[in-house]
């Protein structure tokens, strides 16, 4: 019998050095959508610039399009900023970060998490600008007051913060179908029918503003 499922693609930005993270993110993704969401009717689908196909143009504007699909964008910095691109940001993830920015503005986009690795403190005596500009970000974060943004030590408490946020996607769609809330972190809309007594245990994912 045919069944329908909501797919949401969800975009990892960051910038070299946590190819451990983003390994994470995609296994995290398919597995809790195997074990939890896909017998639901829901997807989460991982999308990242591993998965953009070549063509003319400027290789991160190519990136950018493919966030443009997405339903919501997560970013992972640790001590490096990245590389310019071509265009007029100082960095890849900058400038998708820029852009997922203006999603969320106009409403295309439901939700940015940041993440934030922990860095030896000795580095502050020293940061150098791949670092300064982090902390220029960070502080910008912290003091905007608008993202879900979190910081973390290794790779698997990453996996688990993002199991978490997913459990509470998953509970508010299916609450949202049903007409209730269920005090998720994002209310969205869904075309799913689903019972959410029936929804996994959801653990709060202790994200900060």
């Amino acid at each position: 019998m045919p069944k329908t499922l909501t797919q949401y693609r969800v975009f990892i930005g960051s910038p070299g050095g946590l190819d451990g993270e983003r390994t994470s993110f995609n296994v995290t993704l398919l597995k809790y959508t195997r074990l939890n969401a896909q017998h639901r009717g829901i997807l989460f689908h991982p999308v990242g610039w591993e998965d953009t196909l070549g063509g003319v143009g400027r290789p991160q504007a190519l990136i950018n399009q493919d966030l443009d699909q997405c339903d919501y964008a997560v970013f992972i910095l640790h001590d490096r900023w990245g590389s310019p691109t071509g265009g007029d940001y100082t960095s890849g993830t900058e400038e998708e970060f820029a852009v997922a920015e203006g999603l969320y503005k106009a409403n295309k986009i439901r939700n940015i998490l940041i993440f934030f690795k922990k860095f030896d403190p000795r580095q502050l005596r020293d940061p150098g600008k791949q670092l300064q500009e982090v902390l220029i970000f960070k502080k910008r974060i912290e003091e905007g007051k608008q993202y879900l943004f979190r910081q973390y030590d290794a790779s698997d408490e990453f996996a688990e913060t993002l199991e978490g946020y997913l459990a509470h996607l998953l509970s508010d769609q299916e609450g949202t179908a049903s007409g209730h809330s269920a005090a998720g972190l994002v209310t969205g809309r869904t075309t799913i029918s689903s019972s959410v007594a029936n929804s996994p245990p959801v653990v709060s994912p202790g994200f900060d503003y």
